[in-house]
């Protein structure tokens, strides 16, 4: 499923409360993270409604755990480039 432009408007608001949340953290991981997630939740999506919120909620808890857990469903050891996130136009 393609990520609507509402969705991605929304991920990016993600990306700036988690960089605002955890200053430490470099702008591109959080990003990556954030993209990887929603790419993961995106693939079996129905509707995207839901996808920003899951996704903030587990780039939080990845970021928390310092990265030793896994923020995507399919347990990856690498998040995937946020680019696999496309806004539907």
């Amino acid at each position: 499923m393609l990520a609507t432009a509402a969705t991605r408007s929304k991920l990016e608001h993600a990306v700036a409360d988690l960089l605002h949340e955890f200053p430490d953290q470099p702008e591109q991981q959080v990003e990556d993270v954030i993209g990887g997630v929603a790419a993961d939740l995106l693939e079996t999506a129905r509707f995207d409604d839901f996808v920003p919120l899951l996704a903030h909620r587990r780039a939080r808890e990845f970021l928390r755990s310092g990265g030793l857990r896994s923020p995507c469903h399919h347990q990856k050891v690498t998040v995937p480039s946020p680019s696999r996130v496309r806004v539907a136009g």
